[in-house]
């Protein structure tokens, strides 16, 4: 009786889905970050304006900003530089990421999410 009852008790608190990488990037990246002053035209990389570009210049991707740290680590969130940036690492180059106002933590777990996951792409 005891097992039933602990059983269905861990049903309940069952942790959310990981994020898929439309979820990242049409309710985070492409509203957070996508905009032309930022990462959605020249001003820039890695380019989030489009989900296929996004992706592509994110995953695997070495960042433009720090030598050798790759900005999305596939199932590996705490070595992927752009949670680094976004969670303002000490050891960061330039500024958290956005710069004008730090992201919830709610957020960026959803990330964290995501890549702990294999970030992939759907």
């Amino acid at each position: 009786m005891r097992l039933f009852i602990l059983l269905g008790l861990s049903a309940c608190t069952a942790a959310e889905p990981p994020a898929t990488f439309t979820e990242v990037y049409e309710e985070i990246l492409f509203q957070s970050c996508g905009f032309s002053s930022c990462h959605g035209g020249s001003a820039g990389a890695p380019y989030l304006s489009d989900a296929q570009e996004a992706y592509d210049s994110l995953v695997d991707v070495e960042s433009n900003a720090k030598e050798g740290a790759i900005l999305v680590v596939p199932g590996d969130p705490d070595n992927s530089y752009l949670i680094q940036k976004m969670e303002a690492a000490p050891d960061i180059e330039g500024d958290e990421m956005p710069p004008s106002s730090p992201l919830d933590a709610e957020i960026i777990e959803r990330i964290r999410s995501w890549i702990a996951d294999g970030a992939r792409q759907n």
